[in-house]
């Protein structure tokens, strides 16, 4: 399988979809592939970002891995949520992270199970919900058609970007399938541009 090829003719499909969608992968370039991390690292970043900036979940992120290394439940298994809670957690996120640390899922090898099993298993752990559900299968699992429109940052770029209302936003689902992923990519990268940018990919040059 050539992956390079298939990623490009993703990208050459997802342009097709409509102009804005062109305008903007045009304006950001090729933005490289979905490197698969691993799957505890995966839920414990999604956890942190429940509910605040990416720059508030970037400090946290920082000091966890400056006090505890890499992301991995071996690191984490006897700590407590005071620990954890001292780095800037709340009490809920650090109960979630040890409970994942301390259980005896093999998430990396949760990602080779059907997607149903996957959310079972997931959403079995207080603390992980729908929305770290779809960042697991994104960013741990690399499926290539999840586009996460409860996340604040792709229901917000679409509705920037296409004068939507949120009850407006379910067709989107179809209309960058199969690459609903990609289009998330792209659509959370929205952000890094100013208003005159986003003016010009709606109306075109």
């Amino acid at each position: 399988m050539d992956m390079e090829k298939d990623r490009q003719e993703a990208l050459t499909s997802l342009k097709r979809r409509d102009e804005r969608m062109q305008r903007l992968v045009l304006a950001l370039g090729d933005i490289g592939p979905l490197r698969p991390n691993e799957g505890f690292e995966t839920l414990v970043v999604a956890i942190i970002s429940q509910q605040i900036s990416d720059k508030v979940k970037d400090v946290i992120k920082n000091r966890l891995e400056k006090r505890f290394g890499a992301f991995r439940k071996e690191n984490y298994r006897n700590l407590s949520k005071k620990v954890l809670r001292d780095q800037g957690l709340s009490e809920k996120k650090a109960a979630s992270i040890l409970l994942l640390a301390n259980s005896d899922i093999d998430f990396d090898g949760l990602k080779d199970e059907e997607m149903e099993e996957v959310e079972r298993t997931l959403l079995s752990f207080k603390g992980v919900g729908p929305w770290t559900v779809r960042m697991f299968q994104i960013f741990a699992m690399a499926e290539e058609d999840i586009l996460p429109l409860d996340d604040h940052g792709v229901k917000t770029a679409l509705m920037r970007l296409y004068d939507k209302k949120e009850e407006e936003l379910s067709p989107f689902k179809t209309r960058f399938s199969p690459h609903g992923s990609l289009a998330a990519r792209y659509l959370w990268r929205l952000h890094d541009l100013d208003e005159e940018q986003i003016e010009t990919l709606k109306k075109g040059p």
